[in-house]
Formats: C-alpha cells, sequence, structure tokens
C-alpha cells in the first residue's frame, strides 16, 4: 500500500476535483450541442414540410421571403444558424407564425 503525504494527497485531491470538473463541463457542451443539432433539424424540417405542402419549391420561398435561394437551401440542410427574425420572415412568408415551446428533456 502506498501512503501519499499531506501534500501529495492534497494535490491529488486538486487533480481529481480540476478533472471532474473538466469532465462535467465537457459532458455539458455535447449534451448542449446536441440540443442545438436536434432544434436545427427539427426547424428544417418544419421548413421543407411547410413549402411542401404550399407547392412552393425554394426560389419560390426565397422570393417571398426576402432571402435568397441559397439561404432557403442553407437553413433547411441544417448549414446556417438563421436568426429568430429570419426564421419569423421565412415563416411569414408562408404565411405562418413562429412558436417557441420549451420541451422537458428526456
Amino acid at each position: 500500500m502506498v501512503r501519499l503525504s499531506k501534500k501529495q494527497a492534497k494535490e491529488s485531491e486538486e487533480s481529481f476535483k480540476a478533472m471532474k470538473e473538466l469532465i462535467s463541463k465537457e459532458e455539458v457542451d455535447l449534451k448542449n450541442e446536441k440540443l442545438f443539432n436536434d432544434s436545427k433539424k427539427s426547424l428544417a424540417t418544419e421548413v421543407v414540410e411547410t413549402r411542401k405542402t404550399l407547392g412552393l419549391n425554394q426560389y419560390h420561398l426565397a422570393e417571398l421571403s426576402g432571402k435568397s435561394q441559397g439561404a432557403i437551401a442553407r437553413l433547411e440542410t441544417m448549414k446556417s444558424n438563421p436568426t429568430l427574425k429570419g426564421i419569423s420572415e421565412i415563416a411569414g412568408a408562408m404565411n405562418k407564425k413562429v412558436n417557441i415551446v420549451f420541451e422537458d428533456i428526456d
């Protein structure tokens, strides 16, 4: 059995706490990244489904919303981070409003 001096024990405890905090931060970061990606996917799916239900292509939606076709494509493929204003403008172009709901995390 190895015995640690008080100094070594204290250093070991501090090192353990620092590592635990780092792991916790990384876990939180990963969780937040997943939630963010889930939200982007939900938004993209909603825009695509609504656009198609209305019989619009990306070009038409772009014209109606004042956005570029590329901006619509990036939103639909989750390659952009549109502002709430931009999302509202796109929704408005489809005669829809944005409704934000906070749900419990499973």
